[in-house]
């Protein structure tokens, strides 16, 4: 892309990558300025209700008029449509930059909060909500001032934009009622500010964990440590206003922007003062399920998304293109701890509570490799209660990532005769079915755990990879579509875009291969197998420049020697 001409705008260098988009520095040669072009996933042209609904909401927030909101001057499409919208360019770095570098001094980060809470405030007053506020989407320009980026993103008032996959560091900034999928308003940006002012003063999170379900579990049921813990000299009152933002019960939390600027400027401002009206705002459906039978469905009410272990440098694509991974979904310990066994043998409290405990043992160790020590655990769960189905799957899924197939669908098949509605057993049992041979069983699993769960990502985009590897694509199109309308917001919609690209260049449809691939890989950089096949798809399209780029990523990224050797073979080829 570097050196292109896009409408008037003529491309100078890449400023970033994440899960909306590819973030590009250019030259605008009509109005001799510098501006920054962000180019949108593919998710918005593919349906036109979605896109006009898009367009929608960028007018409403091209027509904010504030000096802590990154400006918004147009959108554009490129001449095979694909979308980008032209922003300002800001000279200076973002707050996760700083971040880095440590606490940011104790003055500088209230100013940037009331800067920020100045942003929301004009924002959530014209209905809108931002829904990713994090310290990556704040750049602090040269010269101080706060600027709130991708607010072209965000969603409008009454306006159901359901766009993107979240990268997975979102996670950690998500308010407790949006990671339980319920509808949001205004105060889901509260909650995350919060966060960022904590992170800002103390250079750490109030909420974190080894692994997803870990952060959301921790945010949603645990006490965060004071901020004055780790900064002695953090004023009453600022920290009383992090408190404040931290609320789990959005009811409870800081009620409006306005009064957290007020506060935070050391203002009298009652917290039972009339707030703004809330922004309605409407997650995507999700389906109703039955807590004793689904696991991510918890007994206290509290739901969160499955964990899994996904090691893209280990995973099984360089032996097998179409199999999706190789360490397969593993169910989150923390989840495990609210699930409730089948009834079976009579088993006592005590051994239910311990084979849980074991299980959830086992899941950490597998989430940090330790294969022989996460199998004691299994094992140890299984021997005080044989009827805990939970446990089963576990094992199942450990059996896959060890590469022990008939072992995988043994246990999982034992945990579906527990407890027939267990989708990710199912999915266990499919990857298990692919590895040894039986595809035609593993499409059936598949597609059982799909209609068990119908947002399950992985599901969609393993049964999509089967379909691929048994030469069926329009059949696999139509599944990773329907797994990309289904969870659009998932963390691991990066697969669904990474298996369509892959999908689309076995049917010599380059175009659409390449717009697939490099939205995966916006989401997911690290991805060689991508890497290589968008290399492939450049080089067809007559563009050996981009090409090489891409050979030279994986080079930076790659570890196997073969494959080192290959991608440099390839970039002298192309060189010369």
């Amino acid at each position: 892309m570097i050196g292109k001409q896009i409408s008037q705008y003529v491309i100078e260098s890449e400023l970033g990558r994440g899960g909306m988009g590819v973030v590009y520095k250019a030259s605008d040669t009509s109005l001799d300025r510098t501006v920054a072009l962000k180019f949108l996933p593919p998710m918005l042209t593919s349906d036109e209700s979605v896109e006009a609904r898009f367009i929608n909401e960028a007018k409403s927030v091209s027509a904010l008029d504030h000096p802590n909101i990154a400006i918004v001057h147009e959108i554009g499409r490129t001449d095979d449509g694909h979308l980008f919208i032209v922003m300002a360019y800001y000279d200076g770095s973002t707050l996760e930059d700083r971040i880095e570098e440590g606490p940011i001094e104790l003055e500088e980060a209230i100013d940037f909060s009331i800067q920020i809470a100045s942003g929301l405030e004009i924002a959530h007053e014209s209905g809108i909500v931002h829904r990713d506020i994090k310290p990556g989407n704040v750049i602090v320009t040269d010269r101080g001032t706060a600027k709130i980026l991708d607010f072209g993103l965000a969603k409008v008032q009454n306006v159901n934009l359901t766009i993107g996959g979240q990268s997975l560091g979102t996670l950690a900034y998500m308010s407790p009622e949006q990671a339980q999928g319920r509808d949001l308003d205004h105060r889901t940006d509260l909650w995350a500010l919060g966060v960022v002012m904590y992170e800002m003063i103390t250079g750490k999170r109030p909420f974190d964990g080894p692994y997803d379900a870990a952060i959301l579990y921790s945010a949603a049921n645990e006490a965060h440590e004071a901020p004055s813990t780790w900064r002695s000299d953090i004023p009453e009152h600022i920290e009383a206003v992090i408190n404040g933002l931290l609320e789990k019960d959005p009811d409870k939390r800081l009620k409006s922007a306005t009064e957290v600027v007020a506060l935070l400027k050391g203002e009298q401002h009652s917290a039972s003062s009339a707030p703004a009206p809330p922004v309605a705002v409407s997650e995507p459906d999700s389906p109703e399920v039955d807590g004793e039978n689904e696991v991510a469905v918890t007994k206290t009410k509290t739901s969160s998304p499955k964990s899994v272990t996904i090691n893209l440098d280990t995973a099984p694509i360089a032996r097998r293109p179409w199999i999706l991974i190789t360490a397969v979904l593993a169910v989150s310990a923390l989840i495990l701890l609210w699930v409730v066994g089948m009834p079976g043998a009579q088993r006592s409290e005590e051994d239910r509570i311990a084979a849980r405990g074991f299980v959830e043992a086992g899941i950490e160790h597998q989430n940090n490799r330790s294969f022989s020590l996460a199998e004691a655990e299994y094992e140890r769960a299984i021997d005080r209660d044989p009827d805990l189905w939970s446990a089963w799957t576990s094992y199942a899924s450990l059996k896959n990532a060890m590469g022990e197939y008939d072992l995988a669908i043994e246990y999982a098949r034992n945990a579906i005769n527990l407890n027939e509605n267990d989708a990710v057993a199912f999915f266990n049992l499919g990857i298990g079915l692919v590895d040894s041979g039986n595809a035609t069983e593993a499409l059936d699993a598949f597609s059982s755990a799909v209609a068990l769960d119908g947002a399950f990502t992985l599901a969609y985009s393993a049964w999509g990879n089967t379909l691929l590897g048994a030469g069926e694509h329009e059949e696999a199109i139509n599944v990773l579509k329907r797994g990309q309308d289904a969870a659009p917001n998932d963390p691991y919609v990066f697969l669904i875009y990474k298996n369509l690209g892959m999908t689309y260049a076995a049917m010599s449809q380059t175009d659409d291969s390449i717009l697939y691939l490099e939205s995966s890989l916006s989401i997911q950089s690290r991805q060689t197998d991508v890497l290589v096949e968008l290399a492939t798809q450049y080089e067809q399209k007559g563009d050996r420049a981009t090409a090489v780029t891409h050979w030279n990523s994986v080079l930076e990224y790659e570890t196997d020697p073969a494959k080192r050797r290959d991608a440099q073979s390839n970039i002298e080829r192309l060189s010369n």
